[in-house]
């Protein structure tokens, strides 16, 4: 277990996931090499169905068309009301790519947290803002990571909700509390400049970087930007190189 003055500071491995809901969906391909190239760990890929959530995307085949041109880790985010079904639909998945579904969604999350297993991938659970943290404590021996959303789900460019802060701290409090200290949390919706050193701190380990950290035109895009983002948790001690692919 992670001593209090350790939880949230120095040398912890910060991830960063690049959001292709925010890239140039005319331009991805030159934009997934800058992502790599800038750095980044994962691509997040969210999946929509319109029905879990208003919005909707690109279904398991726009999902594994982008595994498919990328040489890194793919962190897949199921927004759907039928997740085993989506995520059954999945191709060409390799060594480290991560999986995660709602647990608002209805279904049977063990069986979809054994599914996803089974294929060879990590499974994470995502819980919306108004969901406690406490509604996924019997799961969490099953899980890999844990996605907590900061922003309601399905559209980009919204402010932090609060109250989803304490959340981030109360989750990471409970999973040191049971052992598992190196499960990751990764935090999803308007991660900026502005809250990002106070999101690591409450117990953060994953970041999906957007239009704010990531796909930032006044900070000259992409690689400037990342770029940024790395050195401000750099010159707070926490370590953001890339490991492996």
């Amino acid at each position: 277990m992670r001593k209090e003055a350790e939880i949230q500071d120095k040398k912890r491995r910060i991830k960063l996931a690049a959001s292709m809901l925010c890239a140039d969906q005319g331009s991805l391909n030159g934009q997934i090499k800058e992502i790599e190239s800038a750095g980044a760990d994962m691509l997040h890929i969210d999946i929509m169905d319109g029905r879990f959530v208003p919005n909707m995307t690109g279904g398991s085949d726009y999902a594994s068309d982008i595994r498919s041109v990328s040489s890194i880790v793919c962190d897949y985010h199921f927004m759907v009301e039928k997740p085993d079904e989506q995520i059954a639909m999945l191709k060409g998945l390799r060594s480290g790519d991560r999986i995660c579904f709602h647990a608002e969604c209805g279904c049977d999350c063990l069986k979809v947290i054994d599914q996803i297993h089974r294929m060879g991938a990590e499974a994470g659970l995502a819980i919306n803002p108004g969901t406690p943290a406490a509604a996924i404590k019997k799961f969490l021996n099953e899980t890999d990571y844990i996605l907590l959303l900061i922003v309601n789900p399905g559209f980009k460019g919204q402010p932090v909700i609060p109250r989803t802060l304490h959340k981030l701290s109360e989750l990471r409090k409970t999973l040191d509390e049971m052992g598992k200290d190196a499960e990751e949390i990764l935090i999803d919706g308007a991660v900026t400049f502005d809250n990002i050193l106070e999101i690591v701190r409450l117990g953060a380990d994953n970041l999906v970087c957007g239009p704010y950290t990531c796909f930032n035109k006044e900070l000259g895009g992409i690689e400037p930007t990342l770029n940024r983002v790395k050195e401000v948790l750099r010159k707070e001690g926490y370590d953001v190189e890339r490991r492996g692919r």
